[in-house]
């Protein structure tokens, strides 16, 4: 990724956050977000290097996991810390979740990480190198590292907002910048991967954008603006999602729809766009009809849900609403 095609990009989306968190957009907030994800370039692709793991490391990582099993592990050197981060995104499965994630996580849930650690953490998995790595080229092996950053993320803002307090707003903010760009540029919708295992970016990126949601600092604009950046970018998928991501959505956005009466509102705008879209254009090839089906099953699983408001399915369904709340 070249560093100036970031700089210019997240510019860009901060004038659109600042413009949200103002309460100065709102209808057009899509379009504006439609024609950023459209200049978002795309380049061919380069060798990608994912970390390896060498034996005196795995003995470091098997070690680790026997002490948190037996309540004997009470903190984590930084070295050690490295090695976790690192491994996150190993190219072999087993490394990844089984040793990095699992002893990543559970070293959050019982508060062993420093807030100095916690916040280098975070600081490591945000880097653009790390959360945009080869982003803008074919999909490839790289999106390993990307989901590894947007998963490690999500939790440390778990850790952040139950207490652990080491996320400044300011880097709160900056973070959004970075995921909105991540997003919108992120075609890499695979579920399992032979060999890799399971990515799901788009799945993920689901449960950040939720995190951040639930973070009382943010105001409902900011709110607002997550939202339409993810709506805005499972509409423009052009490849099916299939493996669970649908069922993700519909609680991220039942969940905010839920919150305050805004974020409803602007589902139910983005909605109607989107349902005349799609009445208005014909299918004639393969990435046309992956959209018309992964709206129907975004639709679904939203409709599944008892927590869906009557005035939304409605609108799916639609039916006529005589009082839009």
């Amino acid at each position: 990724m070249q560093k100036e095609d970031l700089t210019f990009h997240l510019a860009r989306v901060r004038s659109i956050h600042n413009k949200a968190a103002a309460g100065q957009t709102f209808k057009d907030l899509a379009d504006q977000l439609k024609k950023l994800q459209s200049t978002l370039p795309r380049r061919r692709r380069e060798p990608v290097s994912l970390p390896h793991l060498i034996e005196g490391g795995r003995n470091t990582l098997t070690q680790l996991q026997y002490l948190l099993r037996t309540d004997q592990l009470t903190e984590i050197s930084d070295t050690q810390l490295e090695l976790i981060l690192t491994q996150l995104a190993n190219e072999d499965p087993f490394i990844r979740f089984d040793k990095a994630t699992m002893l990543f996580n559970d070293a959050l849930a019982n508060n062993i990480l420093t807030k100095d650690q916690l916040h280098h953490s975070f600081n490591y998995l945000k880097r653009p190198e790390a959360l945009l790595d080869h982003i803008e080229e074919p999909v490839n092996k790289a999106a390993v590292r990307r989901v590894a950053s947007v998963t490690g993320l999500a939790s440390l803002l778990y850790a952040d907002r139950a207490g652990a307090f080491f996320i400044t707003d300011d880097e709160v903010n900056a973070l959004i910048d970075l995921v909105v760009v991540g997003l919108l540029w992120e075609h890499d919708n695979r579920g399992f991967v032979n060999r890799l295992g399971w990515v799901q970016l788009f799945g993920e990126y689901t449960i950040l954008f939720g995190e951040l949601c639930r973070r009382s600092k943010l105001v409902r604009g900011q709110k607002v603006l997550l939202m339409a950046t993810y709506l805005v970018a499972y509409q423009q998928l052009n490849t099916p999602l299939i493996m669970g991501e649908a069922d993700e959505g519909a609680d991220f956005l039942i969940g905010m729809m839920n919150q305050h009466p805004v974020y409803r509102r602007y589902f139910m705008v983005f909605l109607r766009d989107w349902q005349e879209r799609l009445q208005n254009k014909h299918p004639r090839d393969e990435h046309s009809w992956h959209k018309v089906f992964n709206y129907r099953r975004l639709m679904q699983s939203l409709l599944m849900s008892a927590d869906l408001p009557e005035i939304v399915a409605r609108q799916i369904t639609n039916q006529p609403n005589e009082n839009e709340q």
